[in-house]
């Protein structure tokens, strides 16, 4: 399904892959993950003029995960979507996620 991005976040579709969503971002999401992301505030479904204005170029571009300096303040489904990203696959519990990205911040520390 398409959708708007309304916050940035990482986005691993394939879990290869990382996308780095930026705000208005018009993106096609699997539908399971959706209904979080929505009632996160990071997307709304996109118009129709929005999806035409983003078939006629790029929509987002390949780039590193950003780990950004306030990531303890992130909940929910952004907190586990920024783990997912560095993991290469789905973190279903926050403990986890939390796990996975002090442990990356601490390799990019070294």
């Amino acid at each position: 399904m398409l959708v708007k991005v309304l916050k940035a976040f990482a986005y691993a579709p394939d879990c290869r892959t990382h996308l780095l969503l930026a705000p208005g971002d018009v993106v096609e999401v699997v539908d399971d993950v959706i209904p979080g992301l929505e009632a996160e505030g990071f997307v709304v479904d996109a118009s129709d003029a929005e999806i035409e204005a983003a078939q006629q170029g790029p929509v987002v571009m390949l780039a590193p995960v950003d780990i950004p300096a306030t990531w303890r303040t992130l909940t929910g489904v952004a907190l586990k979507a920024l783990a997912a990203a560095l993991n290469g696959g789905p973190v279903k519990d926050a403990k986890v996620a939390t796990a996975i990205i002090a442990a990356e911040v601490a390799r990019r520390a070294d």
